[in-house]
């Protein structure tokens, strides 16, 4: 793994309220988890696509491109 001059981040914060999302701007924080209920439209239509059509991408990343990044993995 190449270093990019980041430090990389191990902290992953979980909750059940959308404030836990801005826990991902925190020094040494590599995710938040906002754990939430699917909606059952999405749950049927998400788990109905193939995995070989979903994009696979990995990659490191600071936080202020994060949107960047995932959707130009789409």
């Amino acid at each position: 793994m190449r270093d990019h001059g980041m430090t990389l981040a191990s902290g992953v914060a979980r909750g059940d309220r959308p404030a836990i999302l801005h826990h991902v701007t925190a020094p040494g924080q590599a995710a938040a988890i906002w754990q939430r209920p699917r909606d059952p439209g999405f749950a049927d239509w998400i788990d109905g696509l193939a995995p070989e059509s979903l994009p696979q991408t990995r990659c490191y990343c600071i936080a202020a491109r994060a949107r960047e990044v995932a959707q130009a993995a789409c």
